[in-house]
């Protein structure tokens, strides 16, 4: 069993916290409504405001970010603070008008790179999809998902791909050349919406949007316990190896007076120990 304890929050309140990636003791997110990356040293935190919409923070470092965003992957300098199309990479697929459509998730899994869209404002009518990325080519994966997310690595070849609409949590195998082999319903959270997620040891660890909580699992799928988190909607968790920390975004979109009145950490990025007992 796990449990956890809240050490440390960034009073910066996102109205969607995402994209949550660590890189040693430094951290990335996003907030996708408002169109601004955060970065921390774990000292301080940089905001920087982008002309495109993020979702997706891929690698980064003192100069830079690799990340996804509504009209590509892009390259953010930070000296310089301009965003370039990522070197390598052409434009989204043809048939991803990013009129309609927007990346939502996605991550370096295993060997590959995977990416996620959903629709933006009508994703419970319009199916979304999955992408492998590999040098200028978009290999499509999966087209009957609706909001893709989670996308956490279980082996080389096999990623958990969640559909937060119908809280299906999904394993694609890709086979030696990077297409899909097979596509096997892993844990269902029917009724709710599991988010972004992690693996810490022979656990995985799924936010669920709505409930105030992570959700664990086993690898193989066996749902363990939940979690209680101070959010009405975390949207995303990461887990720090180095520190046995575990990071969890947020948001504070959509909620009630009376919901961001229970839950008025909303929105912030937030820090807890985690143990194993």
């Amino acid at each position: 069993m796990l449990s956890i304890t809240k050490v440390h929050q960034y009073d910066i309140p996102c109205k969607l916290g995402e994209g949550l990636c660590l890189v040693g003791a430094n951290s990335c997110w996003v907030d996708i409504d408002s169109n601004l990356v955060f970065c921390s040293d774990g000292a301080e935190v940089t905001t920087y405001s982008l002309a495109s919409k993020p979702s997706v923070i891929y690698d980064f470092n003192d100069y830079k970010i690799d990340l996804a965003t509504d009209v590509g992957l892009i390259t953010f300098d930070r000296e310089k603070e301009l965003e370039a199309n990522c070197i390598g990479f052409p434009p989204y697929p043809p048939e991803i008008n990013s009129h309609e459509y927007r990346s939502n998730d996605g991550g370096d899994c295993g060997e590959h790179r995977l990416l996620g869209f959903m629709h933006r404002n009508s994703p419970q009518s319009y199916t979304g999809s999955v992408y492998k990325i590999s040098g200028q080519n978009y290999t499509l994966l999966d087209s009957n998902i609706s909001i893709p997310n989670t996308f956490v690595t279980l082996s080389s070849t096999e990623t958990l791909v969640s559909d937060s609409l119908t809280g299906d949590i999904w394993c694609l195998e890709l086979d030696a050349s990077g297409a899909l082999k097979s596509k096997k319903l892993w844990a269902s959270l029917k009724g709710e919406s599991p988010d972004g997620g992690c693996r810490v040891d022979d656990y995985i660890l799924i936010a669920v949007w709505d409930a105030a909580v992570i959700a664990v699992f086993t690898i193989e799928g066996e749902f363990v316990q939940r979690l209680s988190v101070p959010v009405l909607r975390p949207t995303n968790c990461k887990f720090d190896h180095l520190s046995s920390q575990l990071w969890v975004t947020s948001a504070s979109t959509g909620l009630t007076p009376n919901q961001l009145a229970e839950y008025p950490d909303s929105g912030k990025t937030m820090i807890f120990n985690l143990r194993t007992s």
